[in-house]
């Protein structure tokens, strides 16, 4: 009787013990992934296109119509840190996450009005120029100008294909089954109004 009871509590304490195994397992291989991406971060970072413009543009604020000279600096990156992930037995998906682009103005004559005059009013003798705040209104339109140029242009495309290869290199360190899931390959603002599925959905 003794020895059965000695058996059954050995049973137990086996399978107690493989529960306990199997429950720091999941949770290690859980709590390790963060971390994993928090390291890869900045090797991801690499996977940025940085794009160098010069161009005329002619623009109107109010009255005023305006040509202007710009030189600027685009940058294209992606939001590493909120990445989207999720793993199902031995395969890890990771999903692309949206594109930031960013647009700054080059350090030397980046920005130069080169011509200033009245739309509706006839031409008066006297220079006319953009106040600072017709000034950075038609900064704010070149801008958002430019960006969609990186969308028109195929630029943001690019990056985003050029991000996937290097997401699938990096995560493929940590898992052998890794699957990039990129649902707008032309940029989200391209692709957003369809609606394409998402596996996190």
């Amino acid at each position: 009787m003794r020895k059965k009871i000695l058996i059954l509590l050995i049973i137990i304490a086996i399978i107690f013990i493989g529960r306990l195994i199997y429950k720091q397992a999941t949770t290690s291989r859980i709590n390790t992934l963060p971390a994993r991406i928090k390291a890869i971060t900045q090797a991801v970072k690499l996977s940025t296109l940085d794009i160098t413009t010069e161009e005329i543009f002619k623009d109107t604020i109010g009255i005023k119509g305006a040509v202007l000279r710009v030189k600027a600096r685009v940058r294209i990156s992606f939001d590493i840190e909120h990445i989207p992930t999720a793993e199902q037995g031995d395969t890890l998906f990771v999903q692309l996450p949206r594109e930031i682009i960013d647009i700054y103005e080059s350090t030397r004559e980046g920005y130069q009005v080169l011509d200033v005059w009245y739309v509706w009013i006839p031409s008066d003798p006297a220079e006319i120029t953009l106040t600072t705040d017709e000034e950075n209104a038609i900064k704010q339109k070149i801008k958002q100008k430019i960006r969609q140029q990186m969308y028109e242009k195929d630029y943001v495309a690019r990056a985003r294909e050029n991000a996937v290869r290097s997401l699938a290199q990096l995560f493929s360190k940590f898992k052998d089954h890794i699957v990039i899931h990129d649902p707008y390959p032309s940029g989200w603002e391209e692709d957003a109004q369809k609606n394409s599925p998402s596996f996190m959905e």
